[in-house]
């Protein structure tokens, strides 16, 4: 313990913050979950990277209390930089935030490399937010399939 104590004074000398991110590997077909202790309505904030990836389709995916998956978020092999998600908590309690690859073989043995930081909070603001004309052209698009909706309902009424 007084070495641990010992090395932080020199980390900060240096210039240099502790690691926040877990590093791990993971085998095809396996999940590997984290458990984070969260408030009701707060944003879990997920940064990862995925690099080396020989192909395989993963999955970030959020547990609630319950265990039952409330969201998820593809991760496919192209995708080599860092990648971010976050999620809304909708009650207090241990969420788990797991990482899941497919398998592609029968005799799954890829190791497959991950680093995964979990955040309280969205702490990253956006460096291009959008504008009120993106909305504007959004909601265009929104009215416009609302009316085409419409149009097919009155058909088929009609017909």
């Amino acid at each position: 313990m007084t070495r641990a104590l010992s090395v932080a004074p020199v980390l900060l000398l240096l210039g240099l913050q502790p690691v926040q991110a877990a590093y791990f590997n993971l085998h095809e077909g396996e999940e590997k979950c984290f458990v984070e202790t969260v408030p009701q309505h707060q944003v879990l904030t997920v940064k990862y990277r995925h690099a080396d990836n020989p192909g395989v389709e993963c999955m970030v995916i959020f547990k609630d209390p319950q265990k039952k998956q409330v969201f998820s978020k593809r991760v496919g092999h192209e995708d080599s930089e860092q990648g971010r998600t976050a999620y809304m908590t909708q009650q207090r309690g241990e969420h788990r935030i797991c990482v899941q690859c497919t398998g592609s073989r029968w005799f799954q043995t890829t190791a497959l490399k991950w680093e995964l930081s979990v955040d309280m909070g969205d702490t990253d603001f956006s460096k291009n937010p959008a504008t009120r004309g993106n909305m504007k052209g959004i909601e265009r698009s929104i009215l416009s399939t609302m009316a085409r909706a419409e149009a097919i309902s009155a058909e088929n009424e009609y017909g």
